[in-house]
């Protein structure tokens, strides 16, 4: 809800040390741990001498989610599962650990958790609904579309929760931290403005050590006073912060025809034209995770040639002789004709519901990719008054989090050092390349 801020205490935390939500949540789970540890044969005598151990998801889309659940599934099988202190992940993990984490015992229902994945799926119409409603927000960003897509299309369910919603749960499950990456930092910024942490209780900066309650996250801030309660984003948002690899102008450029690939050399002028490129054909091979009628899948499939029939077309000789500017605007001019392509499709198909949701998502996706803004997200460090929060993040009234994958493919940054006192990290490799780069 929406309104002003009310708050009597501080509403930043700074300080390295546990807030007393977690601490609380840990002293609980280690209770769980023991006995685990216990039947396993392994002798503690009291929750004082439980070993911390933490499982990380990595990050590698789809490969990385199904990877996670089944670690977690053979852990079960083996009576490991609850021997789990903490769990952290990146990227493609996060979108399996919000999956569980919207069953409160999930734990103890491993067999559902796999069944989720195989699911029903949601269906276009109510993803655009969900869509709509984020429209109106302030925030509305290329993260709502990638996160209603995520939801839809690989995780087959859309979750409404709050991560906050989980700070009241009991210990039953290992405790969740979520990590993301500030975007302007992570290219310019200091190493200690760029690893973003999420859990129940609070969400903020690890290596600086400044936190709000997770609820606020969202919220507006400045001079580190609370303004105006704002609501806090949904799991379905959450998942767009968190596995949107595609936000990183590097990543945008995954695909590149060989016309333009000269020597592994790339025109820098051809930038926003990858980008535009590569983000249309990746939704649309998301939004084809929404939908069964074999026509609308063929529409697709269609689609997707036009548009990589024009990215491949060569034109080279056009660009013969041309200034840096003349090549800019030559690369504008095709990115246009790649929306152009799209809204052409959407127009010519057969009418009914298809078109209607065609219609309104090329709408709502259209002028976000040409804004390319990921993730934004009220700033609770504008203009604080503090020598070690850097000048990228105190300067601006909003932050953008995005994939942690892009810095480091695994949580590390969040469980090392003194603040949870980690004995034992587990943490399976899902990567499609290598985790630290």
């Amino acid at each position: 809800m929406e309104g002003n801020a009310t708050a009597s205490e501080k509403p930043i935390r700074q300080s390295q040390s546990l807030c007393a939500g977690e601490q609380e949540y840990v002293h609980k789970r280690k209770q769980v741990v023991l006995e685990s540890l216990n039947n396993l044969g392994v002798n503690c005598t009291d929750t004082d001498s439980v070993p911390h151990i933490t499982f990380l998801g990595s990050g590698g889309g789809q490969r990385a989610a199904v990877a996670l659940v089944g670690s977690l599934y053979q852990m079960k099988q083996d009576g490991l599962l609850d021997t789990l202190l903490y769990m952290g992940g990146v990227s493609g993990s996060t979108w399996s650990m919000t999956s569980l984490y919207s069953d409160p015992q999930w734990s103890d229902n491993m067999d559902q958790a796999v069944s989720r994945l195989s699911g029903p799926g949601v269906e276009l119409e109510e993803a655009l609904a969900w869509l709509d409603e984020r429209s109106k927000e302030e925030h509305f960003s290329l993260t709502d579309i990638w996160g209603v897509m995520t939801s839809a299309g690989i995780m087959n369910q859309l979750d409404l929760r709050r991560l906050s919603d989980e700070a009241s749960r009991n210990a039953t499950n290992p405790y969740p931290v979520y990590s993301a990456i500030e975007k302007h930092c992570f290219t310019d910024g200091p190493i200690e403005g760029k690893w973003f942490e999420m859990s129940p209780h609070e969400a903020g900066f690890t290596e600086l050590g400044v936190f709000v309650e997770t609820s606020l996250l969202g919220s507006r801030f400045e001079s580190g006073e609370l303004l105006e309660v704002k609501p806090e984003m949904d799991m379905v948002k959450l998942q767009g912060v968190l596995g949107c690899a595609l936000a990183h102008e590097e990543t945008a450029r995954e695909f590149i025809p060989p016309w333009l690939d000269v020597l592994g050399n790339v025109d820098s002028a051809a930038e926003e034209y990858l980008r535009m490129f590569n983000v249309l054909d990746k939704l649309i091979a998301m939004i084809k995770g929404t939908i069964q009628d074999p026509r609308a899948l063929s529409d697709l499939d269609k689609l997707q040639k036009i548009l990589q029939d024009k990215v491949n077309q060569n034109k080279t000789e056009l660009l013969e002789s041309k200034s840096s500017e003349e090549r800019k605007t030559l690369f504008k001019q095709w990115s246009l004709e790649l929306v152009v392509a799209v809204e052409i499709w959407s127009r010519s198909l057969e009418d009914g519901p298809f078109k209607t949701h065609v219609s309104l998502l090329t709408k709502q996706i259209i002028p976000l990719v040409l804004k390319w803004e990921w993730g934004p997200t009220g700033n609770f460090l504008y203009q604080y008054q503090d020598s070690s929060i850097p000048q990228c993040l105190s300067s601006k009234e909003r932050f953008h989090l995005v994939d942690a994958g892009l810095l480091i493919n695994v949580g590390y940054p969040s469980f090392l050092g003194d603040k949870r006192d980690i004995d034992l990290i587990i943490a399976p490799e899902s990567s499609a390349g290598n985790m630290f780069e």
